[in-house]
């Protein structure tokens, strides 16, 4: 007379709950080219179930639940679809990545929120020449040096997006300019009045 045992038991285990990844097109970049704005991270998910065994060897399982216990962090990937002619228009900013409407791809390492007016040479007070001694030039920024060390490049936008100043060098200093401050250059009166204090 052949003998069965049966039993159930309840089994609790992890595993990997993957990321989804969502496409942004762009006609930034040439098309066919891709740029990962935010890069995926996988998640946990805890899985329970029940195991049937006869005679010691697994004869069925079934899925109790499944929670996931850590989110997934969804990827972005910037899809070109443009020809890549200059273009105009408010930059991409990814997770360390910037897309220009040039096309130009830039990364950077931090993020800082600053307070930023607009300066420029007048006569007959002319300062043509930087702290750094360098000319100064669209893309001059006059900071606090204990602050911002001289040389670190930045790209600026305003937080609402409506300036974007871009690519600047910090090369200058200012009596006024103290700490989360910086002032930026702009060759005429018309454009420092127009960008103001922001």
């Amino acid at each position: 007379i052949p003998v069965y045992r049966t039993a159930l038991t309840i089994d609790t285990y992890t595993e990997v709950a993957p990321f989804e990844i969502v496409y942004q097109e762009t006609n930034y970049l040439k098309k066919g080219t891709e740029v990962v704005l935010k890069p995926g991270v996988n998640g946990e998910k805890t899985c329970i179930v029940e195991i049937s065994t006869t005679n010691g060897i697994e004869t069925g399982r079934v899925v109790i639940s499944e929670e996931i216990t850590t989110a997934p962090v969804t990827q972005v990937v910037a899809v070109g679809t443009g020809n890549g002619k200059a273009k105009t228009g408010a930059p991409i900013i990814g997770d360390g990545v910037i897309i220009t409407p040039e096309g130009k791809v830039h990364t950077f390492d931090s993020v800082g929120v600053f307070e930023a007016t607009a300066y420029m040479t007048m006569p007959p007070y002319t300062f043509d020449i930087t702290a750094t001694g360098t000319s100064v030039h669209k893309g001059t920024v006059a900071v606090d040096p204990r602050y911002i060390p001289y040389g670190t490049r930045m790209f600026i936008v305003s937080n609402d997006g409506e300036v974007v100043y871009g690519i600047a060098t910090a090369e200058d200093c200012g009596g006024d300019i103290k700490g989360d401050r910086m002032d930026l250059y702009y060759p005429t009166f018309q454009e420092c009045i127009q960008f103001g204090r922001r």
